[in-house]
């Protein structure tokens, strides 16, 4: 373990056994789970398979995949693809999983570039969580994107969206984002990320 690891980033000190463990709080946003036939996943059993797993502390939010754990990992790849392939023997499909600590999450939602225009709802902001940050390249083709009544800012590994004209209506899906940049990415509006950062505080 990395004594020189930030204190903010360490959940705490797990005594189990008189030894003691540190841990690291993550949220994983699976992505396109229950939106369609085949990709169902339960979320009972979702939290009975991370604990499985050996996180600890687990919790989801929601149906749309987010699940919250503790661990004493800090390989985010090695946790993601170990949680993927436990999936995949349950439910047939191996998803493709995000995460975030609470650090990187907090950064987040610290740092909203889009204006409100004036608006104390924030119904159509979302925040699109990317597996990686592009290239230059890529946000070049990203760039290109303009649609009336909708913005977006990539900062990162993140895009900030304001669907003015309604999420459902957009172009600017996961598909489009992921063909124009090469990554994977899942979308979550700004209450339920802002709701998962609570819980990972708690």
């Amino acid at each position: 373990m990395n004594d020189a690891q930030p204190a903010a980033q360490r959940l705490y000190i797990r005594r189990q056994e008189n030894t003691e463990c540190i841990m690291y709080r993550y949220a994983a946003f699976l992505r396109a789970v229950n939106v369609g036939r085949g990709r169902t996943v339960k979320m009972d059993e979702l939290r009975k398979m991370a604990e499985d797993l050996g996180f600890v502390d687990v919790r989801t939010f929601i149906q749309s995949g987010n699940l919250i754990f503790a661990s004493d990992s800090e390989d985010k790849v090695a946790l993601a693809q170990s949680l993927a392939g436990k999936i995949g023997e349950r439910f047939g499909f191996v998803p493709e999983i995000i995460l975030r600590t609470k650090d990187e999450m907090e950064r987040i939602m610290s740092c909203i570039p889009l204006p409100s225009d004036g608006r104390s709802d924030a119904s159509d902001l979302y925040v699109v969580v990317l597996s990686g940050e592009p290239s230059e390249a890529a946000k070049a083709r990203l760039a290109e994107y303009c649609e009336p009544g909708e913005s977006f800012a990539l900062v990162g590994d993140v895009i900030y969206v304001r669907y003015g004209n309604g999420v459902g209506r957009s172009k600017f899906s996961n598909a489009y984002i992921e063909k124009r940049l090469g990554l994977c990415a899942t979308t979550r509006n700004r209450d339920t990320m802002t709701r998962i950062l609570d819980m990972m505080k708690e």
